[in-house]
């Protein structure tokens, strides 16, 4: 009750205050965690930053079974150059706690940002605050080197001034959001939807002018003059997108939208709360339920036949009505606000919040490769400042019951986030431990070269021992080499020749260390995502990694035979 009072006596300064110190202290104890996921790819372009900060390439890469002469990611440069920086305080060596250290100002800066956004949208910004801060896409991804949460950072401070700016006239808060917008689309191409959303901003508000028209139309020509220069050296645009998948195939995107909408009930706020804070009206109870219900059965089913295990009876069909409550409060909102919002009568800020969440989660299925919470970051900002307005609604009346719910809210929500910050901490930092033993295995059983296949961070602690990456069509391994693989994340599949001519002579388990489980292929549990995933989390799976070492036992044989030219070993099956 004393903070409740310091906050109201000094609403802003305790506010931001009690915020910064709990995004701290969120983060700060995961500053050693191991190089995850899509960090590795930073690091390199940190690397080669130091020597060439303008190359829009990497001379020679291999990247997931394939070799590159030349390999562009689907992320600008700013990330890497600024990752850059430090590796050369560092001497040129990467130190993860001192990357991770680096990365702490960008959450910071989105809380700060947040705070001032949802005071404007007449949210309480001390409770949007909190439910920005816990969110599980946020707080997780605060503990990776990832372009996501700086990319949201600059997102926030950019709109935030541009709204201030607008609303006040203000130039020089013009000119801030248009270096902010800047910053955000260099950091990640998923930053150019602000612009839009801005722009939607002056509509409705009619102000379009010179002063905010220029604050948007200076980050638009910077980009198509960096376009334009990648063009003019590389004789191609850069990429925007992975080259795989087929992202408006029709199936394709409604396997996406079901994995977006579940995490959109799983990933944003503890889905209980929001099926009580979203769930109005009886059309989308009535949807809600059903969905449900379907889920439930299919879930059933597909258990009673083994394929998946038994809580995705209740954590798909939770996780699924969570999702369209929360979908649905934004459509409801957006159809309603529409035409009184366009015409200047009412509705304004509705119609811009809405539109802000179902823009974002539209181009999330649509022309995204797959779901993931770290691209639904974007989506809290609306959804913090909307769910904070309807706590208010719902519990306003009674001081007591309002922070009550809060503290429900925000701690069921903190605790969910903090479960799967651990299970993805453990699972980064077992990516170390299967570099060692699978290397001290590897020296037990002798050979020629050792080739690799897995996920991103296993390559990144790899590839210090020497070891090459398996490329899907290469002749190269020899009688007598040895390959690890890693299957606890995102390997590949050999080639049908290779295939031919190896054999299992190892598997190494590492049994998983923590209840919650967030990455097990075979149930389609997944929290960073792929594109099948039935749930972001779970509590099924009988390893956190498994290796297994082959042999290759014979020369490449001379002719292909028809078939698939990409397929998978049985790995219960030792005799392929």
């Amino acid at each position: 009750m004393k903070a409740l009072a310091l906050y109201k006596r000094y609403p802003t300064g305790f506010g931001l205050l009690l915020l910064v110190l709990l995004a701290l202290a969120v983060t700060l104890p995961f500053t050693g965690q191991a190089i995850h996921v899509d960090a590795r790819l930073f690091i390199d372009w940190a690397k080669q930053g130091i020597e060439h900060p303008l190359w829009q390439h990497l001379p020679d890469y291999d990247y997931f079974g394939v070799h590159y002469d030349q390999f562009h990611d689907t992320h600008p440069r700013l990330q890497s150059l600024y990752l850059g920086l430090f590796l050369r305080l560092n001497g040129g060596e990467v130190s993860e706690p001192l990357l991770h250290l680096a990365m702490i100002p960008f959450p910071l800066v989105a809380v700060t940002s947040f705070f001032f956004l949802a005071r404007r949208f007449r949210a309480d910004p001390l409770l949007a605050g909190l439910l920005l801060v816990v969110a599980p896409a946020f707080l997780v991804n605060t503990h990776l080197i990832m372009t996501d949460v700086p990319g949201v950072a600059f997102w926030l401070a950019g709109i935030t001034c541009f709204v201030y700016g607008v609303d006040r006239r203000g130039r020089l808060l013009l000119a801030a959001a248009a270096l902010f917008f800047t910053i955000c689309i260099f950091i990640y191409y998923q930053g150019l939807s602000v612009l839009p959303l801005a722009f939607l901003y002056l509509v409705v508000k009619r102000r379009v002018s010179a002063g905010p028209v220029t604050a948007l139309a200076l980050p638009a020509a910077l980009f198509v003059a960096y376009v334009s220069a990648h063009i003019a050296y590389y004789g191609q645009p850069p990429t925007f997108s992975y080259p795989f998948g087929l992202p408006l195939d029709p199936f394709s995107v409604l396997v996406r939208f079901r994995g977006t909408l579940v995490l959109a009930g799983g990933a944003l706020v503890f889905p209980v709360a929001a099926l009580y804070i979203f769930l109005h009206g009886r059309a989308v109870t009535y949807v809600a339920a059903a969905c449900g219900v379907v889920a439930t059965l299919w879930m059933a089913v597909l258990y009673v036949t083994g394929v998946y295990p038994v809580e995705h009876m209740i954590i798909l069909p939770l996780l699924l009505a969570a999702g369209i409550a929360v979908v649905w409060w934004f459509g409801a909102a957006f159809a309603g606000s529409l035409v009184p919002g366009l015409a200047g009568r009412s509705g304004g800020d509705r119609l811009f919040l809405s539109t802000w969440f179902l823009g974002t989660f539209f181009y999330c299925f649509v022309l995204l490769p797959y779901p993931s919470p770290r691209h639904m970051i974007p989506l809290l900002p609306p959804l913090a400042i909307v769910a904070a307005r309807r706590m208010e609604e719902l519990w306003g009346g009674d001081g007591r019951r309002l922070l009550k719910a809060t503290l429900l809210v925000v701690a069921s929500t903190l605790a969910l986030a903090l479960a799967v910050a651990v299970g993805e901490h453990l699972r980064a930092d077992n990516n170390r431990e299967v570099a060692r033993v699978a290397s001290e295995r590897v020296d037990q059983l002798g050979g020629g070269t050792v080739w690799f296949n897995g996920g991103l961070g296993f390559q990144y602690y790899v590839q210090p021992l020497g070891w090459r990456m398996l490329i899907l069509d290469s002749d190269e391994p020899a009688p007598g080499d040895l390959i690890v693989e890693s299957v606890g994340n995102n390997r590949w599949y050999f080639d049908w020749r290779l295939k031919e001519r190896i054999e299992l002579v190892d598997t190494i388990d590492f049994p998983r260390r923590w209840p919650l489980v967030t990455e097990f292929i075979e149930c389609r549990i997944s929290w960073l995502g792929q594109i099948g995933n039935m749930v972001p989390y779970g509590f099924s799976g009988d390893y956190e990694d498994r290796v297994y070492i082959y042999r290759v036992t014979g020369e490449q044989p001379a002719l292909r035979p028809l078939g698939s030219y990409f397929s998978g070993i049985d790995k219960d099956d030792t005799s392929k």
